[in-house]
């Protein structure tokens, strides 16, 4: 099926989400911007107003400006008519519906849900086969690094800006498994399994420039680990975790392991649920 649809479309294919595309045209949308100022509406006379976006009759665009404030101020209003419609007593009921705490009940907050959905979108980025989307996102952002490794930039679309959010959480949740030694960032990409934070440390800092990618550690006429530069390079802990690391027969993509699901697979669901345990935790 993934041979006789086109790229383009994003549905109907194992492995593709519906949403992928709207990701390019989120994409397609920033650069019009940035080329030409602005979006504008089309006026049908000189002195009708422009329009730039329209009602149906079950659908709403709802238009704000492009900032945290006035964004923040839509989730909390929906957060706000999501709880009154439980929560508040209804006109011809005797009474209203006594639920628990919020967080407990299993509605889903705005706020965490979107940035669940966006780091669906991480996790595809930084695994599985290529597609169209993430071709355009590499090719934009990543030129010389990884989703994890990547410096975050002023200029990058919204989009993308949440997409990159998405990692402090993904960080401590997922680990790949080598298949491709010369994809994976020594210092930034968790690799390590039996580390803390799946990265290993640095023994200097002066030593991270020179030594970039996991192949630079392998020697591939002794078949094994170069266990003195490991050792020169890495504190105890991260070396002997490293030189434990059995090295991939053959050579394909690095599969990223999600830690939170016995199968390694990615779920929404499961990166909601441990964004709710982290903010419970902080309060």
């Amino acid at each position: 099926m993934d041979k006789i649809v086109s790229p383009n479309q994003g549905a109907f294919v194992k492995g593709r989400w519906i949403a992928d595309n709207t990701v390019v045209a989120q994409e397609i949308i920033h650069k019009r911007e940035e080329e030409q100022g602005g979006l504008h509406g089309i006026k049908i006379a000189r002195i009708a107003p422009a329009v730039s976006h329209l009602m149906y009759a079950d659908d709403l665009l709802i238009m704000c400006r492009a900032d945290p404030k006035e964004a923040s101020i839509i989730k909390d209003k929906l957060n706000g008519l999501v709880r009154r419609f439980y929560w508040e007593n209804k006109p011809n009921d005797n009474g209203y519906l006594a639920l628990k705490a919020w967080k407990d009940i299993g509605f889903r907050r705005f706020k965490d849900m979107n940035l669940a959905i966006l780091a669906k979108l991480g996790w595809k980025l930084a695994s599985g086969e290529e597609c169209l989307w993430k071709r355009m996102m590499k090719a934009k952002y990543l030129r010389n690094e990884t989703f994890f490794s990547y410096t975050p930039k002023k200029d990058a679309s919204w989009v993308w800006k949440g997409i990159v959010k998405s990692r402090y959480i993904l960080r401590k949740w997922v680990c790949f498994h080598i298949e491709d030694s010369t994809a994976i960032d020594l210092w930034k990409d968790m690799w390590v399994l039996n580390l803390p934070n799946k990265c290993p440390i640095a023994r200097e800092e002066t030593a991270i420039p020179y030594w970039r990618r996991v192949y630079e550690l392998w020697d591939f006429s002794n078949l094994n680990w170069k266990a003195d530069v490991v050792r020169q390079l890495f504190d105890d802990d991260s070396a002997e975790a490293i030189l434990k690391l059995e090295w991939p027969e053959v050579s394909c993509s690095n599969k990223l392991i999600w830690l939170e699901s016995k199968e390694g697979k990615f779920s929404v669901k499961s990166y909601y649920e441990l964004l709710v345990k982290n903010s419970s935790s902080e309060e």
